[in-house]
């Protein structure tokens, strides 16, 4: 049977609200870059990046935004979750902002990890967001091979809530 326009369950379809569950992309920590030239120090596998530098590296972790409409009865927000194997006694930042088309930064939220023990550790961050045109960012500072160990970030998640 073809489905057309025309037929009632494809207009019933048409017709429906958008989703207004949270739109989640999980991505491995291997995407990672590291900002501005590379410096080689960095160890990539199919899942994970290390830092096995001397020095702190920032790292952009790119993040694809696909819900185009943010509701007009307010704003929505982004919450990004990083999931690290902290094997160190420095402290792992993880920075998400949301940008304007030219780059300038709107909203944005730094959380530290600080973790005591070493393991696997999530670090949360979340941050409003308002306009159809924005987009966001993430980047991550990891810590230089040390005494205790390396830093690695395994892989990230990025909600998008669109605030309906």
């Amino acid at each position: 049977m073809k489905l057309s326009l025309t037929h009632p369950i494809v207009a019933l379809l048409a017709l429906a609200p958008a989703a207004r569950a949270g739109d989640i992309k999980q991505y491995p920590g291997a995407a990672c870059l590291e900002s501005g030239v590379e410096s080689g120090d960095l160890q990539r596998s199919g899942m994970r990046i290390t830092n096995y530098g001397a020095t702190h590296k920032t790292l952009v972790c790119p993040a694809a935004r696909d819900i185009q409409q943010v509701c007009s009865s307010g704003g929505g927000s982004i919450h990004a979750s990083v999931n690290i194997m902290d094997n160190h006694d420095a402290n792992i930042a993880c920075t998400l902002a949301v940008r304007r088309n030219d780059g300038a930064i709107l909203e944005y939220s730094t959380v530290v990890g600080a973790f005591k023990t070493p393991g696997m550790r999530t670090i949360p961050v979340e941050v409003p967001f308002y306009a159809d045109d924005d987009y966001f960012t993430l980047e991550c500072e990891l810590p230089p091979n040390g005494p205790g160990g390396t830093a690695r970030i395994y892989s990230y998640a990025i909600e998008e809530n669109f605030g309906c």
